[in-house]
């Protein structure tokens, strides 16, 4: 009977770690119903299309996290890295974007403007990468509107527990002679 119980409080116990090794492993993700890990960007979230940005949602941020930081890039670019897009201020909480944007606030892109830059790489070029990195922040950083991405990050560095990317390619065809 004593190896019964044994046996049955170590099934327990085995039961707790592992449940708790699960929820420890939960792991923090950036995702779009438009875009696939390392496939090719859609047209219409480019130059050659709409030029809106993409939705994005996000899922298993790390406990503790109180804000969001998402900085697109392309480090491709001639004067890379090309800063597309930088939105602080959103919330863990949100399912994602475009929900989010209402509360949050926008940096600086490389062209100088507080807006989403869509990938318009030379024509002729190999594909370029683009990377969309959401951060999780300890706390909520009060921001001016309009950083860029150095200044940025050295405001959240110290803050930042957790990253997630999002990474797709674009290119543009040459045009028919």
């Amino acid at each position: 009977m004593r190896w019964k119980s044994i046996g049955l409080i170590g099934l327990a116990a085995l039961s707790l770690m592992t449940t708790d090794a699960r929820e420890e492993t939960t792991q923090f993700e950036l995702e779009s119903p438009a875009i696939t890990q390392g496939k090719r960007i859609p047209e219409d979230y480019t130059s050659d299309g709409s030029g809106d940005p993409p939705p994005l949602s996000w899922s298993g941020a790390p406990t503790g996290t109180k804000e969001l930081v998402l900085v697109v890039e392309d480090p491709d670019a001639k004067k890379a890295p090309f800063i597309h897009w930088i939105v602080y201020g959103l919330s863990p909480d949100s399912p994602g974007i475009p929900q989010a944007l209402a509360h949050a606030t926008e940096g600086t892109n490389s062209l100088g403007k507080q807006d989403y830059v869509p990938p318009s790489p030379p024509k002729g070029d190999p594909p370029h990468h683009y990377h969309f990195k959401l951060y999780a922040l300890d706390q909520a950083v009060p921001l001016k509107a309009g950083l860029d991405e150095l200044a940025l990050m050295s405001h959240i560095q110290e803050h930042i527990i957790g990253q997630a990317e999002l990474v797709a390619t674009y290119a543009r065809e040459n045009p028919v002679s």
